[in-house]
């Protein structure tokens, strides 16, 4: 089985004087795809790999050099503090079927997996100020959270005895990251 997730967020973003006098604003805009497909390896047990994908932009509401605190950019490109592309972080999930009806009720998945970061992340934490108490120029965002994360997931779908189509459910998953981020 095949399947792909579309997320777009748009985000009016604003934040007080950082000491240069005055507001900073602006838009951040994402685009991110998951496709994903999923293996039966057995009539209990899958294997789903799913790859991110996308492009995070922001538009600064000023003017480019009045700060070295925003700018207009994407999450393609490289900066000072990031790598950039369009790849996020891979997922390998292992879901086992503990609990199953038949034709008709309920389906209970129990998963677990791990999450590998891309190289589009960030290479250096953007709100630690200099000894000098400023910022070096710095990006706020990328496409992978740059750590390996253990996944723990739980789904639970009810099927309607007369349609053959129609499912109603739950899914929930944690992520935990494994050690910290370089």
């Amino acid at each position: 089985m095949t399947s792909i997730d579309y997320s777009y967020e748009y985000i009016d973003w604003w934040h007080d004087d950082i000491g240069e006098g005055f507001e900073h604003s602006g838009l951040l805009y994402s685009h991110v795809f998951n496709p994903a497909i999923t293996i039966g390896l057995s009539h209990y047990i899958n294997l789903t790999l799913s790859q991110s994908i996308g492009v995070r932009t922001m538009d600064y509401n000023g003017s480019n050099n009045e700060t070295p605190h925003h700018r207009d950019e994407n999450s393609i490109s490289n900066f000072i503090n990031a790598t950039g592309g369009i790849r996020g972080d891979t997922r390998i999930l292992v879901r086992y079927l503990t609990l199953n009806d038949g034709d008709a009720g309920n389906r209970l998945f129990i998963g677990a997996g791990i999450t590998m970061p891309s190289k589009n992340r960030l290479t250096k934490n953007p709100f630690i100020k200099d000894d000098d108490g400023t910022y070096d120029d710095h990006r706020h965002f990328s496409m992978s959270e740059g750590t390996y994360q253990w996944i723990g997931e739980l789904q639970f779908f009810r099927k309607k005895l007369n349609s053959p189509i129609v499912f109603w459910g739950i899914a929930s998953s944690i992520s935990q990251p494994i050690k910290d981020s370089p």
